[in-house]
């Protein structure tokens, strides 16, 4: 005999001692998540850095300033980080050059009164290797788009509980195993396995939650699951802040995840269903409109959630005070998220965050960088943009768990995160484009695409006070 979830639900309880005690055991999963995916930020800062000198030259200071102006900028005394003066056989001091000639760097100083360490002065990720930077974080986002849908499978057919498990041990192993990369190269193929895990045990849990608990309690319980994320971010700066070390940094954050164990009471809904429910999503024709509103939906909020997230810098010099800040603004942004989804349903409070957190981000350009103490004015709507953004990703997760049905809801929301992680991966090589394109180009891009994603929102079903849907029929009855 098939049960429905709500059934489950119904003998259980809408809600309970038990209930409440393992959604915040399944939430916790968001504190190493936070941290692995906001990490780079602090193991990959910008830092000054110039060519190496010859071991024959003495004055570091001198030698340093010999360096050609920067013919990418075209800025007069402006010493390139890229090239150098070849310094004249003859002198000791390097004060003189043999015949202005220049050539690139093959080594590099860097200044470390900041940070003692980073995998950019680990491994001269500058210049010509400079790529290798956005890499770093686009790597991470490509881990969690594959994982997504590897995980979803795995969790509809062979249950959530066995997948979380393998799941959270392997992200585990894999985040502190990145403490001992030898190169970059072993560095991004850990990223890429430590978020390819990690994203399977955050999207189980949070199912597993949204399963346990009646409709009245999915809301506030299903933004509530999002805060241990939030904290995590506001702890994190102050971690990075202490260690300045990437390695050290690295392991202060993933040790702590060997301590974690979830403990699982009872049974769960939808473990083994058929596959045959997901063939729906792409041969229905509603049920595919539906998911695909829903792709573009999850596209812009990780593209400017994490353009926003990971480019820190772009908002305010002060990368320490911008991420404790981001973090916590997360947390009257859900409690704002609750109330809306309530009183509003759940499509209006994310059309209007989404398009509020797009027009924050266009009115940053309006303010000149520079002009004001810590460029209050720019982290302001940094900080807001900030919270719209972040209602709009807590909402969102439980609109298209309510969405999608039983049999397919873990894999309909791996494939929503699917989507979610090109945005992901493009916020970062976004950065790429500044200096080609404009400026402005990031940041315009962010605003236009979440004030148009914020309207196509209002064109899907509304799912408040209904029962979670078992079958497409009962979407399609929405």
């Amino acid at each position: 005999m098939a049960y429905r979830a709500d059934d489950v639900v119904g003998a259980i309880g809408e809600i309970g001692r038990w209930q409440v005690r393992l959604i915040l055991l399944l939430s916790l999963v968001g504190i190493e998540c936070g941290w692995q995916v906001l990490l780079i930020n602090f193991q990959a800062p910008p830092a000054d850095h110039w060519c190496a000198s010859p071991t024959a030259h003495g004055n570091q200071s001198q030698w340093r300033h010999l360096d050609p102006a920067d013919q990418r900028t075209g800025v007069e005394r402006e010493p390139s980080q890229c090239s150098s003066y070849i310094p004249d056989a003859g002198g000791a001091t390097g004060a003189t050059t043999r015949n202005n000639s220049t050539t690139p760097c093959n080594a590099w100083n860097y200044d470390t009164s900041e940070y003692s360490n980073t995998i950019i002065m680990e491994w001269d990720l500058v210049c010509e290797r400079k790529w290798l930077q956005m890499l770093t974080q686009a790597t991470y986002m490509i881990g969690i788009m594959f994982g997504v849908m590897f995980w979803g499978i795995a969790a509809d057919r062979y249950g959530r509980r066995p997948t979380l498990f393998a799941c959270i041990v392997l992200t585990s192993f894999l985040a502190n195993l990145i403490a001992a990369a030898g190169s970059v190269e072993q560095f991004l193929v850990l990223r890429f396995l430590t978020a390819f895990c990690g994203i399977g045990a955050y999207t189980s849990s949070f199912v597993m939650s949204m399963e346990l608990v009646g409709d009245r309690w999915r809301v506030l319980l299903g933004i509530a699951f999002f805060l241990p994320m939030s904290f995590s971010f506001i702890a994190l700066s102050g971690i990075a802040y202490f260690i300045r070390d990437w390695r050290m940094l690295q392991l202060a954050v993933s040790l702590p995840s060997v301590l974690y164990v979830v403990y699982f009471l009872g049974g769960e809904a939808g473990a083994g269903r058929r596959a045959e429910a997901c063939l729906d999503l792409i041969t229905n024709g509603r049920m595919l409109a539906v998911t695909g509103c829903l792709f573009f939906g999850w596209f812009v909020n990780s593209l400017v959630f994490y353009g926003i997230l990971l480019n820190t810098g772009d908002f305010g010099e002060d990368i320490y005070l911008n991420a404790c800040l981001g973090g916590v603004v997360e947390i009257p942004a859900y409690a704002l998220c609750t109330y809306a989804t309530y009183r509003l349903g759940r499509r209006r409070p994310i059309s209007c965050t989404m398009v509020g957190a797009g027009l924050a981000c266009l009115l940053t350009l309006a303010c000149e960088k520079g002009a004001y103490q810590y460029d209050w004015p720019i982290v302001s709507l940094a900080m807001i943009s900030r919270f719209c953004i972040t209602a709009s990703f807590g909402s969102i997760y439980i609109y298209s768990a309510e969405l999608f049905p039983t049999a397919v809801r873990n894999t309909g929301l791996a494939s929503c995160s699917f989507a979610a992680r090109f945005g992901g991966i493009l916020a970062p090589l976004l950065l790429l484009l500044r200096d080609e394109v404009h400026p402005a180009f990031p940041v315009v891009v962010f605003g236009l695409a979440a004030m148009v994603a914020g309207l196509t929102i209002l064109l899907l079903p509304e799912t408040a006070d209904r029962p979670l849907p078992e079958c497409i029929a009962d979407v399609e009855g929405k």
